[in-house]
């Protein structure tokens, strides 16, 4: 049985507690089906205000930054009533986060916790993951969106120039599984050592996809990119 610890760091009373929990529940089966993965001891924190998680994050955060994953992957998150206090969410994205922050655990265990997932794969897994609608719309790509967004502190440095990073990365994801199986995704994690190099990812993601990653890379500029 896993080992979950849920804490409300919370001022007032939460009255849907058991609702949260039994739907953080229900998330992690989903994913643990999806993953052929199990977690243990997972700690998730419930802050519902922006300085109780700005002290767990050790720094002051922006308000699009609603969830996190730390290095020894606990989540913190931003409670139901702060995300519509603070009005840049909507309150049905809660739900969407719990399973946006749970896929990351599930992403880092395939890739054995290694700290050097490019962040836009990352991201787009977990975005993909969690949302419910998989269409595709034209969007802005920088051309060198995938390159410079490898690391948490460019990945941040698209958000704060508007870059949707997010949506990005997801669509590429939309993209790629439209032609690909989810388990071949699982696999390119597991490719997955303790240094990253362009390189080794190309090589990688040829041999589990048959294809270079610059040639479907580009095809999807060719058919989202907005001019």
């Amino acid at each position: 049985m896993n080992n979950f610890n849920i804490e409300f760091l919370y001022k007032e009373k939460e009255e849907n507690k058991v609702k949260i929990k039994n739907n953080i529940f229900d998330i992690y089966f989903n994913l643990k089906n999806i993953f052929n993965e199990n977690l243990e001891n997972i700690k998730i924190r419930i802050h519902n205000t922006r300085k109780s998680f700005d002290i767990y994050l050790f720094r002051e955060t922006e308000t699009w930054l609603i969830g996190n994953v730390n290095e020894k992957q606990e989540i913190d998150l931003i409670s139901e009533k702060l995300i519509v206090k603070e009005k840049y969410h909507k309150k049905e994205e809660f739900y969407f986060l719990l399973k946006h922050e749970l896929a990351h655990l599930f992403i880092n265990k395939k890739a054995k916790q290694s700290c050097n997932i490019p962040f836009w794969l990352n991201e787009g897994i977990a975005e993909y993951l969690s949302s419910s609608d998989n269409k595709i719309e034209s969007i802005f790509i920088p051309e060198d969106f995938f390159e410079r967004n490898i690391i948490m502190e460019d990945w941040n440095k698209s958000i704060d120039e508007n870059i949707e990073a997010y949506k990005i990365s997801k669509y590429f994801m939309i993209f790629l599984l439209s032609f690909y199986k989810f388990e071949d995704l699982i696999k390119l994690l597991e490719s997955f050592g303790k240094k990253y190099n362009n390189k080794t990812f190309n090589i990688n993601f040829r041999t589990v996809f048959k294809k270079d990653f610059k040639e479907v890379k580009e095809a999807f500029y060719n058919l989202y990119n907005k001019k």
